[in-house]
């Protein structure tokens, strides 16, 4: 496998398996990300992948739909930029209705000399936590809200 194929496969990986995230069993998380991944989010920041595994399955236990839709990327060599919008639906936030969310992430992914070519290793997701959760929940909703329209 060339050098490009390499570095070209994190992306496509990536944007597959989110594309239809809920969908995807999470044995295919191996195939993606490195064993020593370092993920962030705005409420974690977890350093293995035996750890970020267990976070998706606990998160994706509930979940009844979710997927990304991928509006534009940036990517160099060793790192890709993706704005994208996540749809979900959940059964504790407004009834199980279609939510949408606008957010970003940052990935990097180890080299062709890496005992783990092409696997990510840095992920980082960017998106504002009120209009994802705290928003969509009944009474916190409504206060959350009001408190952005007097701000």
């Amino acid at each position: 496998m060339s050098t490009q194929q390499i570095l070209s496969n994190p992306v496509v990986r990536f944007k597959e398996y989110y594309e239809q995230f809920s969908d995807r069993p999470m044995s295919q998380l191996q195939g993606l990300y490195a064993s020593n991944v370092h993920f962030i989010d705005p409420i974690h920041e977890i350093r293995s992948f035996d750890k970020l595994n267990a976070h998706f399955e606990s998160m994706c236990s509930d979940l009844l739909e979710c997927r990304f839709e991928f509006l534009s990327e940036t990517i160099t060599d060793d790192d890709a930029w993706f704005h994208w919008c996540m749809h979900y639906r959940h059964p504790k936030l407004k009834g199980g209705s279609p939510l949408q969310l606008i957010g970003a992430s940052h990935i990097r992914w180890n080299d062709e000399n890496s005992d783990q070519p092409g696997k990510v290793n840095y992920h980082e997701d960017f998106y504002d936590m009120g209009a994802m959760l705290y928003e969509n929940i009944p009474l916190l909703g409504r206060i959350v809200k009001a408190l952005k329209k007097r701000l």
